[in-house]
């Protein structure tokens, strides 16, 4: 509950930032220059942690078992210590020439563009090497169960970011962009190292045996041999991205922050939905890895239940809701009217692939808790060049638009690659009654949509939307609206699950109001 508020106020944090983003560079060339030289670097990092996290997961957790946190925390200094090594000449090249770089990921940039984002480049790449390390230093963390500390210690970053923007932009202007992510990720780094000789330790009795090392040296070699194939499978999104913006840097100026901003609300829901129940549901189809075929299809399909809950409203209602929510998180400013017809265009567009991220999602952690690395990266790798295809078809039929539209379709691609994988596990993925259970969830989701989008244009055709108050309005009724409908039809239809989670959240409030009742008599 902790960690998925924290979550909440760093989207909220995230979401301001973008706010006043778009109220002080709009859609210009230095946004489309920031936007790339985070791409680059980011990349990279991404890339490495994709690999990172789960291998030294899985080693911190047999270490655990025998050396103890001691061992634990020599093992993380090892394998960092050879990737920081990895690392320096990969930053030595972006120091050196970073206009080069650009060249190869945003082939229309010229002159100023390229030299503005060749100076930002520079500062963003120190940022997305704290990224890897905080993560890894996560990872330590997390093997021992303890959530909470590093949810709470990423808070600093978008604070950082956000207080930066406000108090530097007059005079840096755009680079307040790249300095906030750097000092809000040293921030965070130097507070969560602090904390692990308090959080890193063993439990009353417990005595390790003294580091084996044959033992070491074998998983190190372990950790380099599931490395690159578990980086591959895991960042095929980061990839599609560079794919993505590469396309849009022949559009007209503003294509790629356009594709950035949309992209911005289909994350930061996604985060605080699929990505949080995913997280969940890896560590118990980890800790059931070993259990029969019917156990695991029993877990696993009630898992896809739940997901379908979250992202069919999400789907739908980025369809139907797209205008009013742009209009009022980024129009403002120098982010026009036009801007908010070309980002609602791309959100509609990235819509169907919410959708089916969370099948592709669960397809994955799946396969991941299996072990099935090379069928990941396998796919991954196909997924790359399918997506950089449909972009190259889609973008000369329907530009800025058909990127995103190739998105959405890359992950229906990915999902139906993934599928006989699954079914090698499972035996069969649909039981008895999954049919009717979906038609009932979507039957829900698409009323929600009909009832938002007619209250939507009934509201814009009795009141201007030219003031910030109506369209707070809007929204904050628009949304209730969906939340209203979509839960009450879920009910009529009866769908068990969304009845046990809405008496899940209900809990923690009603216990609440219970201890709080005596104090409000007294």
């Amino acid at each position: 509950m902790v960690v998925s508020a924290t979550r909440g106020a760093a989207a909220i944090l995230t979401v301001a930032q973008g706010i006043l983003s778009a109220h002080y560079f709009g859609t210009s060339y230095q946004k489309d220059a920031l936007l790339v030289a985070q791409t680059i670097p980011s990349m990279v990092s991404t890339f490495l942690i994709g690999g990172v996290y789960s291998t030294l997961l899985v080693n911190l957790a047999d270490i655990g078992r025998g050396e103890g946190a001691r061992g634990q925390r020599v093992f993380a200094r090892r394998i960092l210590g050879r990737l920081a090594l990895v690392l320096l000449p990969l930053v030595a090249l972006v120091l050196l020439a970073p206009a080069w770089l650009v060249g190869l990921v945003a082939p229309g940039f010229s002159g100023e563009k390229v030299a503005l984002t060749a100076s930002l480049l520079r500062l963003t790449v120190f940022g997305a090497v704290g990224v890897l390390f905080m993560a890894a230093v996560r990872c330590i963390f997390q093997v021992r169960g303890h959530f909470v500390a590093p949810a709470l210690v990423s808070l600093a970053n978008p604070l950082a970011c956000l207080v930066i923007l406000v108090a530097l932009v007059g005079g840096i202007g755009i680079y307040t962009l790249a300095v906030g992510p750097l000092v809000g990720l040293t921030l965070s780094l130097l507070l969560l190292v602090s904390l692990i000789p308090r959080y890193i330790t063993d439990p009353a009795g417990f005595v390790g045996r003294p580091a084996d090392p044959e033992d070491t040296n074998r998983r190190v070699r372990s950790f380099w041999l599931a490395f690159l194939p578990m980086s591959i499978g895991a960042n095929f999104g980061q990839i599609n991205m560079t794919v993505d913006n590469a396309f849009a840097s022949v559009l007209p100026t503003g294509s790629i922050t356009m594709l950035g901003f949309a992209f911005v609300i289909v994350s930061n829901a996604q985060l605080l939905t699929t990505s949080t129940f995913a997280e969940v549901s890896f560590s118990r189809l980890a800790a059931n890895a070993g259990a029969s075929t019917v156990d695991l299809k029993a877990l696993f399909r009630s898992q896809m239940r739940h997901m379908l809950l979250l992202t069919a409203p999400l789907s739908i209602g980025a369809v139907v809701f797209a205008t009013p929510l742009i209009r009022l998180l980024f129009e403002r400013g120098a982010f026009t009217p036009e801007a908010t017809v070309g980002v609602a265009s791309a959100l509609r567009a990235y819509a169907p692939g919410m959708f089916f991220m969370g099948y592709l999602t669960l397809f994955s952690i799946l396969l991941l808790s299996q072990r099935r690395f090379a069928r990941i990266s396998t796919t991954a790798g196909a997924i790359i060049l399918i997506n950089a295809i449909l972009d190259f078809l889609l973008v000369k039929a329907l530009g800025l638009t058909g990127i995103a539209l190739g998105t959405s379709l890359t992950i229906l691609v990915h999902a139906s690659l993934l599928v006989r994988p699954v079914r090698w596990v499972l035996g069969s993925i649909r039981g008895p009654g999954d049919a009717g259970y979906i038609l009932r969830v979507m039957t829900s989701a698409v009323l929600m949509g009909g009832i938002v989008l007619g209250f939507s244009a009934g509201f814009e055709r009795l009141f201007s939307t030219a003031s910030q108050g109506a369209r707070i309005v809007e929204v904050t009724m628009g949304l209730g609206m969906a939340a209203a409908t979509y839960l009450a039809t879920l009910h009529l239809l009866r769908v068990q699950e969304a009845e046990v989670l809405m008496q899940r959240l209900a809990g923690p409030v009603s216990r609440y109001l219970r201890r709080s009742g005596p104090m409000a008599q007294a």
